[in-house]
């Protein structure tokens, strides 16, 4: 769907995880997916996009060998970050996950790249 679009002359393309604020907070699993289960088609479409499309509020932890990406700026007002992130070359340029999806589906995806 993206290479359409691009096709179009679309210049750029944003994919943003959710932020569970109002009904998204209020029908959490409706409206936000597991990351693990976002990712294949996240990653086909940064694949398609030929550096056009770039992903906001995804910890660059998730995305494997797209983690060098472009990413939009994001906040960090209700995000947090787990003791391992420490550990990863990212944690001072990563703001971390929101809370919410930590409280919902927990913090195992999340692994420090090296």
């Amino acid at each position: 769907m993206c290479h359409h679009y691009l096709n179009k002359g679309v210049r750029t393309i944003q994919l943003a995880l959710v932020e569970p604020n109002g009904r998204a907070k209020d029908n959490f699993k409706e409206f936000i997916p597991k990351m693990e289960d976002a990712l294949p088609e996240i990653i086909k479409a940064l694949e398609l996009g030929n550096g056009k499309v770039k992903v906001k509020n995804i910890p660059k932890c998730l995305l494997g060998e797209y983690y060098e990406q472009e990413f939009f700026p994001t906040q960090n007002y209700i995000k947090l970050k787990i003791p391992r992130c420490k550990e990863c070359k990212f944690d001072s340029e990563c703001f971390g996950i929101w809370k919410d999806y930590i409280d919902i589906y927990g913090y195992e995806e999340l692994q420090p790249i090296k």
